[in-house]
Protein backbone atom coordinates (compact mmCIF):
# COMPACT_ATOMS: atom_id res chain seq x y z
CA UNK A 1 0.00 0.00 0.00
CA UNK A 2 1.01 3.66 -1.03
CA UNK A 3 0.10 6.74 0.48
CA UNK A 4 0.28 10.20 -1.23
CA UNK A 5 0.45 13.41 0.52
CA UNK A 6 -2.10 15.82 -0.82
CA UNK A 7 -2.59 19.62 -1.00
CA UNK A 8 -5.54 22.11 -0.44
CA UNK A 9 -4.55 25.31 -0.88
CA UNK A 10 -7.94 27.14 0.19
CA UNK A 11 -8.68 26.87 2.88
CA UNK A 12 -5.43 25.29 3.02
CA UNK A 13 -4.74 21.77 4.68
CA UNK A 14 -2.87 18.73 4.07
CA UNK A 15 -3.96 15.12 3.55
CA UNK A 16 -2.87 11.33 3.71
CA UNK A 17 -4.68 9.22 0.92
CA UNK A 18 -3.48 5.59 0.68
CA UNK A 19 -3.58 3.77 -2.48
CA UNK A 20 -4.20 0.07 -2.21
CA UNK A 21 -4.46 -1.95 -5.97
CA UNK A 22 -7.38 -3.23 -6.66
CA UNK A 23 -9.43 -1.79 -3.56
CA UNK A 24 -11.05 1.35 -2.21
CA UNK A 25 -8.05 2.44 0.51
CA UNK A 26 -9.61 2.38 4.16
CA UNK A 27 -9.82 6.13 4.70
CA UNK A 28 -8.25 9.49 4.14
CA UNK A 29 -6.85 11.50 7.01
CA UNK A 30 -7.02 15.44 6.51
CA UNK A 31 -4.96 17.82 8.69
CA UNK A 32 -5.39 21.58 9.13
CA UNK A 33 -4.56 24.62 11.39
CA UNK A 34 -6.32 25.53 14.23
CA UNK A 35 -6.19 28.57 16.62
CA UNK A 36 -4.70 28.45 20.36
CA UNK A 37 -1.75 25.68 18.88
CA UNK A 38 -4.45 23.23 17.93
CA UNK A 39 -4.57 21.43 14.40
CA UNK A 40 -8.25 19.89 13.25
CA UNK A 41 -8.22 16.00 12.08
CA UNK A 42 -10.60 14.05 10.13
CA UNK A 43 -10.93 11.07 9.24
CA UNK A 44 -12.74 10.40 5.48
CA UNK A 45 -14.48 8.07 3.98
CA UNK A 46 -13.01 7.31 0.52
CA UNK A 47 -16.30 7.94 -1.24
CA UNK A 48 -16.94 11.14 0.84
CA UNK A 49 -13.10 12.67 0.01
CA UNK A 50 -13.49 15.01 -2.97
CA UNK A 51 -10.09 14.39 -4.64
CA UNK A 52 -10.57 17.32 -7.10
CA UNK A 53 -9.67 19.97 -4.85
CA UNK A 54 -6.29 18.56 -4.00
CA UNK A 55 -3.23 18.09 -5.34
CA UNK A 56 -0.28 15.63 -5.02
CA UNK A 57 2.22 18.00 -2.53
CA UNK A 58 5.13 15.39 -2.61
CA UNK A 59 6.13 13.73 -5.91
CA UNK A 60 6.83 9.90 -4.58
CA UNK A 61 4.41 8.55 -2.31
CA UNK A 62 5.28 8.63 1.23
CA UNK A 63 5.00 6.34 4.45
CA UNK A 64 3.05 8.53 6.90
CA UNK A 65 2.88 10.87 9.45
CA UNK A 66 5.43 11.44 12.54
CA UNK A 67 3.03 13.78 14.34
CA UNK A 68 3.02 17.80 14.54
CA UNK A 69 5.77 20.29 16.05
CA UNK A 70 5.28 24.14 16.47
CA UNK A 71 8.52 25.48 15.26
CA UNK A 72 9.16 29.30 14.66
CA UNK A 73 5.47 30.15 15.68
CA UNK A 74 4.12 27.52 12.94
CA UNK A 75 2.74 24.73 12.75
CA UNK A 76 4.64 21.40 10.93
CA UNK A 77 3.50 18.40 9.82
CA UNK A 78 6.13 15.62 9.66
CA UNK A 79 6.19 13.42 7.21
CA UNK A 80 8.65 10.04 6.66
CA UNK A 81 9.28 10.72 3.01
CA UNK A 82 11.84 7.57 2.21
CA UNK A 83 12.67 4.67 3.93
CA UNK A 84 14.30 1.67 3.58
CA UNK A 85 13.78 -1.77 4.94
CA UNK A 86 16.06 -3.40 7.29
CA UNK A 87 14.62 -7.23 7.31
CA UNK A 88 12.04 -9.30 8.77
CA UNK A 89 12.41 -9.41 12.36
CA UNK A 90 9.24 -12.65 12.73
CA UNK A 91 6.65 -13.45 10.34
CA UNK A 92 5.05 -10.57 9.47
CA UNK A 93 7.36 -7.98 11.24
CA UNK A 94 9.37 -5.89 9.00
CA UNK A 95 11.31 -2.74 9.92
CA UNK A 96 12.58 0.29 8.53
CA UNK A 97 15.02 2.37 8.70
CA UNK A 98 14.20 6.54 7.99
CA UNK A 99 15.93 7.48 5.20
CA UNK A 100 14.17 11.14 5.16
CA UNK A 101 11.76 13.10 6.61
CA UNK A 102 10.02 16.21 5.61
CA UNK A 103 8.25 18.90 7.43
CA UNK A 104 5.18 20.44 5.72
CA UNK A 105 3.66 23.84 6.73
CA UNK A 106 0.35 23.91 8.09
CA UNK A 107 0.11 27.60 8.27
CA UNK A 108 1.57 28.66 4.97
CA UNK A 109 2.62 27.65 1.47
CA UNK A 110 6.07 29.46 1.76
CA UNK A 111 7.91 25.99 2.48
CA UNK A 112 6.14 24.07 0.09
CA UNK A 113 8.69 23.69 -2.76
CA UNK A 114 11.89 24.43 -0.65
CA UNK A 115 14.49 22.16 -0.83
CA UNK A 116 16.21 21.37 2.49
CA UNK A 117 19.73 20.34 0.95
CA UNK A 118 21.62 23.40 0.53
CA UNK A 119 25.62 24.64 -0.39
CA UNK A 120 26.98 26.05 3.17
CA UNK A 121 28.99 27.99 0.15
CA UNK A 122 25.68 29.57 -1.13
CA UNK A 123 26.92 33.43 -1.23
CA UNK A 124 22.88 33.83 -1.54
CA UNK A 125 22.81 35.53 1.76
CA UNK A 126 18.61 36.16 1.31
CA UNK A 127 18.54 32.63 0.44
CA UNK A 128 15.70 31.24 3.36
CA UNK A 129 16.41 28.28 5.04
CA UNK A 130 13.20 26.00 5.98
CA UNK A 131 13.04 26.20 9.82
CA UNK A 132 13.26 22.39 10.36
CA UNK A 133 16.24 21.56 8.48
CA UNK A 134 17.92 20.18 11.86
CA UNK A 135 14.95 18.09 12.49
CA UNK A 136 15.36 17.11 9.60
CA UNK A 137 19.23 16.63 9.30
CA UNK A 138 18.71 14.65 12.78
CA UNK A 139 16.12 12.33 10.77
CA UNK A 140 18.74 11.35 8.26
CA UNK A 141 21.22 10.15 9.99
CA UNK A 142 20.26 6.35 9.65
CA UNK A 143 19.11 5.71 12.63
CA UNK A 144 15.50 6.23 13.50
CA UNK A 145 13.09 3.34 12.47
CA UNK A 146 9.81 2.13 12.37
CA UNK A 147 7.39 -0.15 11.47
CA UNK A 148 3.97 -0.49 10.94
CA UNK A 149 3.28 -4.62 11.66
CA UNK A 150 4.15 -4.67 15.27
CA UNK A 151 4.89 -2.09 18.64
CA UNK A 152 9.05 -1.79 17.86
CA UNK A 153 9.04 -0.06 21.48
CA UNK A 154 8.80 -3.49 23.16
CA UNK A 155 10.60 -6.60 23.49
CA UNK A 156 9.50 -9.99 21.94
CA UNK A 157 9.03 -10.92 25.61
CA UNK A 158 6.75 -7.86 26.69
CA UNK A 159 4.63 -8.48 23.37
CA UNK A 160 4.05 -11.91 23.77
CA UNK A 161 3.38 -11.81 27.33
CA UNK A 162 0.73 -9.75 27.62
CA UNK A 163 -2.75 -9.94 26.15
CA UNK A 164 -3.31 -7.31 23.30
CA UNK A 165 -6.04 -4.82 24.72
CA UNK A 166 -6.53 -3.44 20.85
CA UNK A 167 -4.89 0.19 22.63
CA UNK A 168 -1.64 1.82 21.78
CA UNK A 169 0.22 0.96 24.95
CA UNK A 170 4.00 1.97 23.79
CA UNK A 171 6.80 1.99 26.16
CA UNK A 172 7.67 5.51 26.97
CA UNK A 173 11.07 5.33 27.77
CA UNK A 174 11.63 4.23 23.96
CA UNK A 175 8.98 6.45 21.55
CA UNK A 176 10.84 9.07 19.96
CA UNK A 177 8.28 10.85 18.68
CA UNK A 178 5.93 10.70 21.59
CA UNK A 179 5.75 15.10 21.82
CA UNK A 180 4.74 15.29 18.21
CA UNK A 181 1.81 12.31 18.02
CA UNK A 182 0.66 12.90 21.52
CA UNK A 183 -2.03 14.78 19.92
CA UNK A 184 -2.88 12.59 17.59
CA UNK A 185 -2.98 9.47 19.59
CA UNK A 186 -5.49 11.15 21.65
CA UNK A 187 -7.64 12.19 18.73
CA UNK A 188 -7.58 7.99 17.86
CA UNK A 189 -8.47 7.46 21.35
CA UNK A 190 -11.71 9.53 20.78
CA UNK A 191 -13.29 7.50 17.72
CA UNK A 192 -15.40 4.77 17.35
CA UNK A 193 -13.75 1.41 16.91
CA UNK A 194 -14.33 1.12 13.48
CA UNK A 195 -12.55 4.52 12.28
CA UNK A 196 -9.79 3.25 15.06
CA UNK A 197 -9.22 0.87 12.60
CA UNK A 198 -9.59 2.67 9.57
CA UNK A 199 -6.68 4.46 11.13
CA UNK A 200 -4.50 2.11 11.91
CA UNK A 201 -4.91 -0.17 8.68
CA UNK A 202 -3.85 2.98 6.81
CA UNK A 203 -0.64 3.46 8.31
CA UNK A 204 -0.85 6.76 8.70
CA UNK A 205 0.57 7.05 12.20
CA UNK A 206 4.62 6.15 12.77
CA UNK A 207 6.26 5.63 16.08
CA UNK A 208 9.60 5.37 15.69
CA UNK A 209 12.58 4.25 17.78
CA UNK A 210 16.24 5.72 17.86
CA UNK A 211 19.16 2.96 18.15
CA UNK A 212 19.94 0.21 15.69
CA UNK A 213 18.25 -2.33 13.91
CA UNK A 214 20.42 -5.47 12.09
CA UNK A 215 19.13 -8.27 10.48
CA UNK A 216 21.30 -11.22 8.67
CA UNK A 217 19.22 -14.82 7.61
CA UNK A 218 21.20 -17.54 7.96
CA UNK A 219 21.04 -21.44 7.77
CA UNK A 220 21.73 -24.13 10.63
CA UNK A 221 21.40 -27.64 9.93
CA UNK A 222 19.29 -27.15 6.98
CA UNK A 223 17.00 -24.67 8.86
CA UNK A 224 16.67 -20.86 7.85
CA UNK A 225 16.84 -18.66 10.74
CA UNK A 226 16.64 -14.54 11.31
CA UNK A 227 19.03 -13.04 13.48
CA UNK A 228 18.66 -9.97 14.53
CA UNK A 229 19.96 -7.01 16.91
CA UNK A 230 17.89 -4.47 18.27
CA UNK A 231 18.89 -1.27 20.29
CA UNK A 232 16.26 0.79 21.56
CA UNK A 233 18.19 4.63 22.97
CA UNK A 234 15.40 5.81 25.94
CA UNK A 235 14.43 9.10 24.47
CA UNK A 236 14.13 10.23 28.77
CA UNK A 237 16.77 11.57 29.67
CA UNK A 238 18.66 11.71 25.97
CA UNK A 239 21.25 13.79 24.65
CA UNK A 240 25.04 14.11 23.70
CA UNK A 241 28.33 12.54 25.33
CA UNK A 242 29.46 15.74 27.41
CA UNK A 243 25.72 17.32 27.84
CA UNK A 244 24.00 13.95 29.18
CA UNK A 245 25.81 12.17 31.94
CA UNK A 246 24.26 10.16 34.93
CA UNK A 247 20.98 10.04 36.35
CA UNK A 248 17.94 13.00 37.02
CA UNK A 249 15.92 12.89 40.12
CA UNK A 250 13.13 11.17 37.86
CA UNK A 251 15.75 8.01 37.79
CA UNK A 252 16.08 8.11 34.28
CA UNK A 253 20.04 7.72 33.44
CA UNK A 254 21.99 9.12 29.88
CA UNK A 255 22.42 6.58 27.34
CA UNK A 256 19.59 3.97 28.77
CA UNK A 257 19.78 1.33 26.10
CA UNK A 258 17.71 -1.83 25.34
CA UNK A 259 19.35 -4.49 23.29
CA UNK A 260 17.79 -7.54 21.86
CA UNK A 261 19.33 -10.35 20.50
CA UNK A 262 16.21 -12.30 18.53
CA UNK A 263 16.60 -15.62 16.70
CA UNK A 264 13.66 -16.91 15.09
CA UNK A 265 12.64 -19.75 12.61
CA UNK A 266 8.82 -21.24 11.77
CA UNK A 267 9.47 -23.31 14.43
CA UNK A 268 10.97 -21.32 16.97
CA UNK A 269 11.26 -17.70 18.53
CA UNK A 270 14.56 -16.89 20.90
CA UNK A 271 15.42 -13.51 22.58
CA UNK A 272 17.61 -11.78 24.88
CA UNK A 273 17.19 -8.90 26.63
CA UNK A 274 20.50 -6.73 27.45
CA UNK A 275 20.57 -2.99 29.14
CA UNK A 276 23.09 -0.35 29.18
CA UNK A 277 22.88 2.88 31.06
CA UNK A 278 25.17 5.51 32.79
CA UNK A 279 26.31 5.33 36.20
CA UNK A 280 22.77 6.32 38.06
CA UNK A 281 24.54 8.95 40.48
CA UNK A 282 24.73 12.38 39.72
CA UNK A 283 27.56 13.61 38.40
CA UNK A 284 29.75 15.65 35.18
CA UNK A 285 32.22 15.94 33.68
CA UNK A 286 34.00 18.38 31.32
CA UNK A 287 34.52 17.65 27.26
CA UNK A 288 37.50 20.59 26.63
CA UNK A 289 40.03 18.11 27.26
CA UNK A 290 41.92 15.49 24.55
CA UNK A 291 43.12 12.98 27.08
CA UNK A 292 41.62 13.19 30.52
CA UNK A 293 38.27 13.72 31.35
CA UNK A 294 37.69 15.30 35.25
CA UNK A 295 34.52 13.53 36.90
CA UNK A 296 32.54 15.73 39.28
CA UNK A 297 30.10 14.26 41.36
CA UNK A 298 27.55 16.72 42.34
CA UNK A 299 25.41 15.42 45.07
CA UNK A 300 26.61 12.99 47.98
CA UNK A 301 24.91 9.43 48.84
CA UNK A 302 22.26 10.97 51.03
CA UNK A 303 20.48 13.08 48.18
CA UNK A 304 21.22 10.55 45.44
CA UNK A 305 19.41 7.67 47.08
CA UNK A 306 15.61 9.00 46.32
CA UNK A 307 16.60 8.72 42.74
CA UNK A 308 19.06 5.73 42.44
CA UNK A 309 15.57 3.88 44.31
CA UNK A 310 13.20 5.38 41.66
CA UNK A 311 16.18 3.55 38.62
CA UNK A 312 15.84 -0.10 40.48
CA UNK A 313 12.83 0.11 41.40
CA UNK A 314 11.59 0.64 37.95
CA UNK A 315 14.40 -1.62 36.34
CA UNK A 316 12.97 -4.42 39.03
CA UNK A 317 9.76 -3.76 37.89
CA UNK A 318 10.29 -4.06 34.22
CA UNK A 319 12.89 -7.14 33.95
CA UNK A 320 12.81 -8.71 37.33
CA UNK A 321 16.55 -9.19 38.52
CA UNK A 322 19.33 -6.79 37.90
CA UNK A 323 22.72 -7.86 38.06
CA UNK A 324 25.27 -4.73 37.26
CA UNK A 325 28.43 -5.30 35.27
CA UNK A 326 30.48 -2.13 36.34
CA UNK A 327 33.53 -2.17 33.96
CA UNK A 328 34.83 1.19 35.53
CA UNK A 329 38.40 1.27 36.71
CA UNK A 330 38.79 0.48 40.14
CA UNK A 331 42.11 1.85 40.81
CA UNK A 332 42.92 4.47 43.09
CA UNK A 333 44.25 8.07 41.87
CA UNK A 334 43.58 8.14 38.39
CA UNK A 335 43.24 10.95 36.67
CA UNK A 336 39.71 10.68 35.42
CA UNK A 337 38.47 9.86 38.56
CA UNK A 338 36.70 6.48 37.34
CA UNK A 339 37.53 4.56 40.52
CA UNK A 340 35.87 7.79 42.35
CA UNK A 341 32.71 6.88 40.00
CA UNK A 342 32.90 3.36 40.65
CA UNK A 343 32.76 3.75 44.45
CA UNK A 344 29.69 6.11 44.50
CA UNK A 345 27.79 3.56 41.99
CA UNK A 346 28.52 0.60 44.38
CA UNK A 347 27.55 2.62 47.71
CA UNK A 348 24.58 3.72 46.00
CA UNK A 349 23.50 0.22 45.35
CA UNK A 350 24.54 -0.87 49.10
CA UNK A 351 22.47 2.17 50.37
CA UNK A 352 19.51 0.16 48.30
CA UNK A 353 18.98 -3.06 50.85
CA UNK A 354 18.24 -5.33 48.12
CA UNK A 355 20.92 -7.86 47.43
CA UNK A 356 18.14 -10.37 46.95
CA UNK A 357 17.22 -8.59 43.60
CA UNK A 358 20.10 -5.93 42.48
CA UNK A 359 23.41 -7.12 42.63
CA UNK A 360 27.00 -5.86 41.75
CA UNK A 361 29.30 -7.24 40.10
CA UNK A 362 33.01 -5.09 39.09
CA UNK A 363 35.15 -5.90 36.17
CA UNK A 364 37.74 -3.22 35.75
CA UNK A 365 38.18 -4.08 31.90
CA UNK A 366 41.19 -1.81 31.30
CA UNK A 367 43.21 -3.17 33.65
CA UNK A 368 42.08 -7.19 33.16
CA UNK A 369 42.43 -6.94 29.88
CA UNK A 370 45.40 -5.01 29.40
CA UNK A 371 47.39 -4.67 25.96
CA UNK A 372 44.11 -6.32 24.32
CA UNK A 373 43.86 -9.59 25.58
CA UNK A 374 40.26 -9.38 25.76
CA UNK A 375 39.98 -12.95 26.03
CA UNK A 376 40.25 -13.02 30.16
CA UNK A 377 36.57 -11.65 29.74
CA UNK A 378 36.22 -15.29 30.52
CA UNK A 379 36.92 -14.67 34.33
CA UNK A 380 33.86 -12.20 34.09
CA UNK A 381 31.59 -14.35 32.55
CA UNK A 382 32.95 -16.92 35.10
CA UNK A 383 31.61 -14.47 38.22
CA UNK A 384 28.22 -13.71 36.48
CA UNK A 385 27.65 -17.45 35.58
CA UNK A 386 25.01 -18.12 38.54
CA UNK A 387 23.16 -15.19 37.08
CA UNK A 388 23.16 -16.05 33.63
CA UNK A 389 21.68 -19.54 34.53
CA UNK A 390 19.12 -17.62 36.95
CA UNK A 391 17.53 -15.32 34.50
CA UNK A 392 17.74 -17.86 31.21
CA UNK A 393 16.48 -16.61 28.54
CA UNK A 394 13.01 -16.21 26.09
CA UNK A 395 11.75 -19.33 24.43
CA UNK A 396 8.46 -19.73 21.87
CA UNK A 397 7.20 -22.62 19.59
CA UNK A 398 5.97 -20.42 16.81
CA UNK A 399 3.84 -23.35 15.59
CA UNK A 400 1.20 -23.05 18.43
CA UNK A 401 2.78 -19.55 20.11
CA UNK A 402 3.15 -21.41 23.39
CA UNK A 403 6.01 -19.88 25.72
CA UNK A 404 8.42 -22.55 26.98
CA UNK A 405 10.47 -20.18 29.24
CA UNK A 406 10.75 -16.54 29.98
CA UNK A 407 13.65 -14.45 31.06
CA UNK A 408 13.30 -13.27 34.37
CA UNK A 409 16.16 -10.77 34.81
CA UNK A 410 18.67 -8.55 33.14
CA UNK A 411 22.56 -7.76 33.27
CA UNK A 412 22.81 -3.83 33.78
CA UNK A 413 26.49 -2.97 31.94
CA UNK A 414 27.69 0.31 32.23
CA UNK A 415 31.63 1.62 31.52
CA UNK A 416 32.13 5.60 31.42
CA UNK A 417 29.92 6.30 28.10
CA UNK A 418 28.26 2.98 28.08
CA UNK A 419 29.53 2.33 24.50
CA UNK A 420 33.36 1.07 23.94
CA UNK A 421 33.86 -1.32 26.44
CA UNK A 422 30.35 -1.99 27.14
CA UNK A 423 29.43 -3.33 24.04
CA UNK A 424 32.09 -5.77 24.04
CA UNK A 425 30.64 -7.29 27.22
CA UNK A 426 27.28 -7.48 26.16
CA UNK A 427 28.18 -9.38 22.97
CA UNK A 428 29.78 -11.46 24.87
CA UNK A 429 27.34 -12.26 27.35
CA UNK A 430 24.73 -12.63 24.13
CA UNK A 431 26.84 -14.94 22.21
CA UNK A 432 27.44 -17.38 25.52
CA UNK A 433 23.42 -17.44 25.88
CA UNK A 434 22.73 -18.23 22.03
CA UNK A 435 25.58 -20.66 22.12
CA UNK A 436 24.29 -22.36 25.28
CA UNK A 437 20.47 -22.55 23.56
CA UNK A 438 21.69 -23.92 20.89
CA UNK A 439 24.08 -26.31 22.20
CA UNK A 440 20.91 -27.63 24.24
CA UNK A 441 19.15 -28.20 20.63
CA UNK A 442 22.60 -30.57 19.08
CA UNK A 443 23.66 -28.04 16.64
CA UNK A 444 26.90 -28.70 14.19
CA UNK A 445 30.37 -27.09 14.65
CA UNK A 446 30.08 -25.20 12.11
CA UNK A 447 26.75 -24.09 12.08
CA UNK A 448 27.94 -22.48 15.39
CA UNK A 449 30.72 -20.84 13.72
CA UNK A 450 28.85 -19.32 11.42
CA UNK A 451 26.14 -18.32 13.54
CA UNK A 452 28.83 -16.63 15.64
CA UNK A 453 30.69 -14.93 12.93
CA UNK A 454 27.26 -13.11 11.94
CA UNK A 455 26.54 -12.17 15.76
CA UNK A 456 29.48 -10.34 16.06
CA UNK A 457 29.01 -8.74 13.21
CA UNK A 458 25.57 -7.37 14.19
CA UNK A 459 26.78 -6.45 17.50
CA UNK A 460 30.19 -4.53 16.15
CA UNK A 461 27.68 -2.70 13.91
CA UNK A 462 25.61 -2.06 16.71
CA UNK A 463 28.39 -0.83 18.88
CA UNK A 464 29.19 1.58 15.91
CA UNK A 465 25.29 2.88 15.60
CA UNK A 466 25.26 3.53 19.16
CA UNK A 467 28.42 5.54 19.89
CA UNK A 468 27.75 7.65 16.72
CA UNK A 469 24.46 8.94 18.59
CA UNK A 470 25.95 9.09 21.56
CA UNK A 471 29.44 10.20 20.98
CA UNK A 472 29.31 10.83 17.14
CA UNK A 473 32.01 8.78 15.54
CA UNK A 474 31.92 4.72 15.41
CA UNK A 475 33.13 2.69 18.67
CA UNK A 476 36.23 1.68 20.04
CA UNK A 477 37.43 -2.27 20.31
CA UNK A 478 34.63 -2.65 17.63
CA UNK A 479 36.96 -4.36 15.64
CA UNK A 480 37.60 -6.70 18.43
CA UNK A 481 34.00 -7.21 18.71
CA UNK A 482 33.86 -7.91 14.48
CA UNK A 483 36.63 -10.38 14.39
CA UNK A 484 37.61 -11.59 17.80
CA UNK A 485 41.76 -10.15 16.96
CA UNK A 486 43.55 -7.01 17.94
CA UNK A 487 45.67 -5.16 14.99
CA UNK A 488 48.10 -2.33 14.60
CA UNK A 489 45.34 -0.58 12.18
CA UNK A 490 42.69 -1.48 14.80
CA UNK A 491 44.62 1.00 17.77
CA UNK A 492 45.62 3.37 14.93
CA UNK A 493 41.97 3.50 13.91
CA UNK A 494 40.63 4.13 17.81
CA UNK A 495 43.24 6.58 18.52
CA UNK A 496 41.73 8.45 15.16
CA UNK A 497 38.41 7.95 15.95
CA UNK A 498 39.27 9.38 20.03
CA UNK A 499 40.59 12.74 18.25
CA UNK A 500 37.34 13.28 16.16
CA UNK A 501 34.92 12.36 19.53
CA UNK A 502 36.92 15.42 20.97
CA UNK A 503 36.34 17.70 17.83
CA UNK A 504 32.64 16.55 17.55
CA UNK A 505 31.89 16.64 21.71
CA UNK A 506 33.69 20.12 22.29
CA UNK A 507 32.22 21.91 18.93
CA UNK A 508 28.99 20.32 17.59
CA UNK A 509 27.61 18.65 20.63
CA UNK A 510 25.49 21.91 21.76
CA UNK A 511 23.98 22.28 18.75
CA UNK A 512 23.02 18.32 18.39
CA UNK A 513 21.79 18.52 21.99
CA UNK A 514 19.49 21.68 21.45
CA UNK A 515 17.66 19.78 18.28
CA UNK A 516 17.25 16.78 20.44
CA UNK A 517 15.29 18.71 22.97
CA UNK A 518 13.45 20.20 19.64
CA UNK A 519 12.35 16.96 18.98
CA UNK A 520 11.78 15.59 22.55
CA UNK A 521 9.71 18.78 23.83
CA UNK A 522 11.85 19.80 26.26
CA UNK A 523 12.87 23.22 25.31
CA UNK A 524 11.11 26.37 26.98
CA UNK A 525 7.83 27.40 26.28
CA UNK A 526 6.90 24.23 24.06
CA UNK A 527 3.61 22.85 24.06
CA UNK A 528 2.06 19.91 22.45
CA UNK A 529 -0.03 20.48 19.67
CA UNK A 530 -3.71 19.32 20.29
CA UNK A 531 -6.40 17.98 18.43
CA UNK A 532 -9.59 20.41 18.59
CA UNK A 533 -12.10 18.70 19.74
CA UNK A 534 -15.60 21.13 19.56
CA UNK A 535 -17.17 19.66 22.14
CA UNK A 536 -14.38 19.62 24.14
CA UNK A 537 -13.43 23.16 23.67
CA UNK A 538 -17.07 24.28 24.08
CA UNK A 539 -17.04 23.10 27.56
CA UNK A 540 -14.10 24.36 28.69
CA UNK A 541 -15.16 27.98 27.39
CA UNK A 542 -17.97 27.88 29.43
CA UNK A 543 -16.35 26.51 32.58
CA UNK A 544 -13.64 29.03 32.18
CA UNK A 545 -16.66 32.27 32.12
CA UNK A 546 -18.00 30.40 35.07
CA UNK A 547 -14.89 29.94 37.25
CA UNK A 548 -16.15 32.58 39.99
CA UNK A 549 -19.38 29.69 40.66
CA UNK A 550 -17.04 27.03 41.80
CA UNK A 551 -14.33 27.99 42.84
CA UNK A 552 -12.76 30.87 45.13
CA UNK A 553 -9.20 31.84 45.91
CA UNK A 554 -6.96 33.92 48.34
CA UNK A 555 -4.07 35.04 48.71
CA UNK A 556 -0.76 33.37 49.90
CA UNK A 557 2.95 34.20 50.94
CA UNK A 558 5.66 32.17 49.79
CA UNK A 559 9.45 32.25 51.00
CA UNK A 560 11.97 30.99 48.76
CA UNK A 561 15.52 30.13 49.61
CA UNK A 562 19.15 28.88 49.32
CA UNK A 563 20.97 27.54 51.84
CA UNK A 564 24.92 27.79 50.69
CA UNK A 565 27.39 25.46 52.87
CA UNK A 566 30.35 27.02 51.21
CA UNK A 567 32.08 23.88 50.33
CA UNK A 568 31.71 22.46 53.52
CA UNK A 569 30.25 19.53 55.56
CA UNK A 570 26.87 19.94 57.46
CA UNK A 571 27.90 19.98 60.65
CA UNK A 572 24.11 19.97 62.31
CA UNK A 573 23.69 23.87 62.43
CA UNK A 574 20.51 24.92 63.55
CA UNK A 575 18.58 26.59 60.32
CA UNK A 576 15.91 28.11 62.61
CA UNK A 577 17.54 31.51 63.63
CA UNK A 578 17.67 32.08 59.30
CA UNK A 579 14.13 30.42 59.06
CA UNK A 580 12.10 32.16 61.68
CA UNK A 581 13.22 35.89 60.90
CA UNK A 582 11.57 35.33 57.52
CA UNK A 583 8.57 33.64 58.96
CA UNK A 584 8.05 36.46 61.17
CA UNK A 585 7.90 39.04 58.53
CA UNK A 586 5.57 36.66 56.17
CA UNK A 587 2.99 36.65 59.41
CA UNK A 588 3.28 40.42 59.66
CA UNK A 589 2.42 41.22 55.96
CA UNK A 590 -0.31 38.34 56.36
Amino acid sequence: MQTHLLLREHPRALALRPTVLGEAPPAVLVLQEHENNKATAKLYNPTEFEDSEWRILNSRPVFGCLGLITVQSECFMAIVTDCVSVGRIRAGEEVHKIQSVSFYSLSSARYDEMDYAYDSDDIDTNRVEHPCIQLQKLFSTGNFYFTLDFDLTKTVQARTSVASSGVYSFDRHFLWNQFMISGLLEYRSKLDRKKQMDLDRGGFLVFAIRGYVGVETIKLDHEKYELSVISKLSCQRAGTRFNSRGIDDNGHVANFVETETILYSDRICYSYTQIRGSVPVFWEQQGMQLVQHKIQISRGPGATLPAVKRHFDDLTHRYGGVCNVNLLSQKEGTVSGESMLSNAFNTAVNQLNCAEKVRMVNFDLHAECRGGNYDNVAYLMSDIKDNLEDYGYFLMDTDDNQIICEQRGVFRTNCMDCLDRTNLVQNEISKRLLLDYLNSCSGSRHAMDSLVARHSHLWAENGDGLSRIYAGTGALKSSFTRTGKVTFMNVLSDATRSVNRFYINNFQDKARQEVIDLLLGKLANQMVIAIHDPLSDSVTRQLTKRVKEYSKSRKISIFCGSYNLNGKAFKGESLDPWLLQHLEVLLLYN
